[in-house]
């Protein structure tokens, strides 16, 4: 997944690139240091180019060593799922607070699934996690996203011709 990687220096509100590893966009108010770091997947089309799926839930897996806050928002065909909220129907964001450790592994950390429900029909899906660094007490990387879906249509397939 090309994606880039940015460091943020404490003491002077600076956000810096330095790879193109895991980070999508980063955010930060310089008057405040209230950083945000939000990680965006790639599409994932499991049935191929052409071929509909129903996504039912998204498991997100995260390492950390404090609590933190996040924000999930899922893309169906590059449009944000919706939900209905007072009549009407409005982007779907889930915010997930997740507490310190009360145990850590012997890696020091702790591992945690978050799971999003969710019903949109479509051909591919991507994720954006959003971090809020104010609400970090310490350590939390995102490291693995998965998809739950039930195949409608097998996408075409074409196989390659040499001439």
């Amino acid at each position: 997944m090309p994606t880039r990687i940015f460091a943020a220096s404490g003491n002077s509100g600076k956000v810096y690139l330095v790879g193109r590893v895991g980070l999508d966009n980063p955010g930060f108010d310089v008057g405040a240091f209230a950083y945000t770091g939000t990680f965006r997947t790639e599409r994932h089309s499991a049935a191929g180019e052409g071929g509909l799926l129903l996504f039912r839930r998204v498991r997100l897996r995260v390492w950390h060593t404090g609590g933190f806050d996040a924000t999930v928002k899922i893309f169906v065909d590059g449009a944000q799922t919706q939900v209905w909220s007072t009549d009407v129907e409005v982007d779907q964001s889930i915010l997930f607070s997740v507490a310190p450790p009360v145990t850590v592994g012997p890696d020091g950390g702790f591992e945690t699934i978050l799971v999003a429900d969710l019903e949109a029909r479509g051909t591919y899906l991507d994720i954006e996690f959003a971090l809020d660094i104010t609400t970090l007490t310490g350590i939390a990387l995102p490291e693995s996203a998965e998809a739950g879906y039930r195949e409608i249509r097998r996408g075409v397939q074409q196989a390659a011709e040499t001439a």
